[in-house]
């Protein structure tokens, strides 16, 4: 699915894009004003396009080819976020500790606790 005609629309704040098979979602970068995401059962490898969105408080993302958490790194999400993906590393998830839930969905990683404390 193409995102392109959603770049225009800026004062948008609820979009649930759930199951459309979407795998760019760059065209969102714009939408500065989303406070609630559901991007669920899509193809999407990146978040990168999010970073922007810094007042989103509930995010979805189940479903998905993600492994990488670091573009929400900035975003202060105090709701909900909801995600099962494979992550290359935990380290993020201390970060999101003011979310009040935070769902892990089959939740795997590839790094032990203790390669993450060695780069600590």
């Amino acid at each position: 699915m193409d995102l392109t005609p959603l770049r225009n629309l800026i004062n948008l704040q609820i979009l649930d894009l759930q199951g459309n098979k979407i795998s760019d979602i760059s065209p969102l970068s714009n939408l500065v004003h989303i406070t609630r995401l559901n991007l669920s059962a899509n193809k999407m490898n990146s978040l990168k396009s999010l970073s922007g969105m810094k007042l989103l408080t509930e995010f979805r993302a189940v479903k998905n080819q993600i492994t990488d958490l670091s573009p929400l790194s900035t975003i202060k999400m105090r709701k909900y976020l909801c995600f099962s993906f494979q992550l290359q590393t935990t380290a993020l998830l201390t970060s999101l500790r003011q979310n009040k839930f935070l769902n892990q969905t089959q939740y795997q990683t590839k790094y032990s606790e203790e390669d993450e404390t060695k780069g600590s």
